[in-house]
């Protein structure tokens, strides 16, 4: 898209914003998930906690750069 001397609509930034939430949700939380579930077969005897530490670290990580992302001021 061209939009660089008209308006963008606010519903129109809005869904950016959130389409790049869920982008980076997806990606985030498979790399949590690929590290935890590497970090569970060498280190820690196959236990399901780091899978799990792995997801919510991840998917906090893209939720804090949802919320940076919605306060900025443009």
């Amino acid at each position: 898209m061209n939009v660089t001397n008209e308006k963008i609509k606010s519903d129109t930034m809005i869904c950016q914003k959130y389409d790049r939430f869920i982008a980076n949700a997806i990606v985030n939380t498979g790399i949590g998930i690929a590290v935890g579930s590497i970090a569970s077969l060498i280190l820690f005897k196959r236990r399901a906690w780091p899978i799990h530490y792995g997801i919510g670290i991840a998917f906090g990580y893209s939720l804090k750069d949802f919320e940076i992302c919605l306060n900025q001021k443009k």
